[in-house]
């Protein structure tokens, strides 16, 4: 579902203390709660394809003068993936993503119901084996009862779920036909592999360079923010430039931690200040004067 920009989110319609306080629970950063409030604007429960560059961003500089710089917006729905507040379906870049946006309801863990109140339907003379019980949502089947239409729909969704190895899906998934469904998943499990493909793309291409990444390791999973040509590409042409592998005149590697050197080419975005001259700064300069300096000099 492509993401609404135009929505109005001046006024707070949907944004509750419940969650200023799992904000404050989680630790979330300034940029992290804002991107959130935005995003629930625009609506919970949904798919939503926002571009954090030109839509959020440009809402963002409107209300605190500037926008917020790459590296924030990339930690910020870094953190909004890892509290589970969104599921990040497909990444097209760094600043555009299909995401699906969990209701606060979601988030929160859900009572168990008394030991008492689950059973308190059955019959005394039914014994209930492992093999009687069905766990759905809580529900509890004796196998003497015969499963509604409804149930039997329930637990053949979640066996074709779970047979596409997911285990955390939308509850709306089940107002659609199975039918639909199947190709949901089939859409789902397509991008998962696209996205593997990429990743393998990466580290690949890393290793064409000599820096080898570990999957598994916490800096790998930061190289997979980036786009493979338009920043992972360019950025290892400038570790090339920089000296990459060549050592100096006491056979010391200039470029000491080539893994490191290349994550933090990419989160300041190195290989542009180099290819600033003086025709780059001319032209930043015919815009910087017009905002900042009063035209009546007088």
């Amino acid at each position: 579902m492509p993401f609404n920009s135009r929505k109005t989110v001046s006024r707070v319609t949907d944004w509750t203390n419940k969650h200023d306080e799992f904000c404050l629970e989680h630790a979330f950063t300034p940029s992290a709660k804002l991107l959130w409030q935005w995003l629930v604007y625009n609506g919970e429960n949904k798919e939503l394809e926002p571009d954090l560059q030109e839509e959020f961003n440009s809402w963002v500089a409107k209300k605190r003068t500037k926008p917020f710089d790459p590296k924030t917006l990339k930690t910020a729905i870094k953190q909004l993936d890892d509290c589970s507040v969104i599921n990040i379906v497909r990444k097209f870049s760094w600043k555009v993503y299909r995401l699906f946006l969990r209701p606060l309801e979601w988030l929160t863990p859900r009572k168990k119901p008394r030991y008492s109140e689950r059973f308190s339907n059955l019959q005394p003379s039914n014994a209930i084996t492992a093999e009687d019980v069905v766990n759905n949502n809580n529900i509890i089947l004796p196998s003497c009862s015969p499963l509604s239409p409804e149930e039997e729909k329930r637990l053949s969704v979640i066996k074709l779920c779970e047979q596409y190895g997911y285990k955390d899906y939308p509850k709306a998934i089940f107002s659609h036909s199975l039918e639909e469904i199947k190709l949901i998943l089939d859409r789902w499990s397509k991008e998962d592999y696209e996205e593997l493909e990429r990743q393998h793309s990466i580290l690949h291409l890393c290793a064409e360079y000599g820096i080898y990444f570990n999957p598994s390791n916490l800096n790998t999973q930061k190289l997979f923010f980036y786009d493979l040509e338009a920043e992972i590409k360019p950025a290892l042409k400038y570790f090339v430039k920089k000296g990459g592998h060549e050592t100096n005149s006491k056979c010391e590697p200039i470029i000491r931690y080539p893994n490191g050197f290349l994550i933090r080419c990419l989160a300041e975005r190195w290989w542009e200040d180099a290819t600033y001259d003086l025709a780059a700064f001319l032209l930043s300069m015919a815009d910087f004067l017009p905002l900042r300096v009063p035209r009546d000099y007088e």
